[in-house]
């Protein structure tokens, strides 16, 4: 979790899928309570990244969900 984060400060979410094979993922990153969803894709072993801007002071919560075809995971 990061520390000292300012309300002037973009709120950057980053998210890679580890695989020994390369496919395409598609994923969604939530801030619940701002019930807001951002999606980004990219291949297995690369960094996905959303920005949800500046945010205001308070304490929030994210969950990453990474998906390809029948294949699903997620962390909060």
């Amino acid at each position: 979790a990061p520390r000292g984060v300012k309300t002037s400060d973009d709120v950057v979410l980053n998210a890679t899928a580890i695989a020994d094979t390369k496919y395409n993922v598609n994923y969604e990153f939530t801030i619940t309570e701002l019930n807001k969803t951002l999606n980004s894709s990219g291949n297995t072993n690369a960094i996905a990244t959303v920005n949800f801007g500046k945010l205001p002071y308070g304490t929030y919560h994210a969950t990453v969900k990474g998906k390809n075809e029948n294949q699903e995971d997620a962390w909060s």
